[in-house]
């Protein structure tokens, strides 16, 4: 059976991520947030040969996790949270 498995560090500014697909440990997809709480804040993803890079104002860290899984959601790489 097949699962996935969203991987986070935060740090005082930033937050990275990685999902991944297990159990053959394959990434999906990672990405990351910086400079949150900032007014230059964006957030990235990477997948395959493709990036996809937003400029948003992210107040704090927990409009980060939003932003991830709403692009998690977006593109399909999860169907639910």
């Amino acid at each position: 059976m097949s699962e996935k498995y969203l991987v986070i560090n935060a740090g005082s500014s930033s937050l990275k991520f990685s999902l991944y697909d297990m159990p053959i440990q394959k990434e999906i997809v990672s990405g990351y947030v910086e400079k949150i709480g900032q007014d230059d804040s964006f957030y990235t993803l990477k997948f395959g040969d493709e990036k996809i890079k937003k400029e948003v104002y992210i107040s704090d860290h927990g409009i980060a996790i939003k932003c991830m899984l709403d692009e998690l959601l977006k593109n399909k790489f999860i169907d639910k949270i």
